[in-house]
C-alpha cells in the first residue's frame, strides 16, 4: 500500500515537472 502510494506520487511529481519544463520552454523560446 505504502509503495503504491510513492509510485503515485513519483508519477505526480513527473507529470508536475514535465508540465513546468514544458511552460518554461515555451516562455524562453
Amino acid at each position: 500500500m505504502k509503495s503504491e502510494k510513492l509510485y503515485y506520487l513519483i508519477n505526480f511529481c513527473d507529470n508536475f515537472f514535465f508540465s513546468l519544463a514544458t511552460v518554461t520552454y515555451g516562455v524562453y523560446a
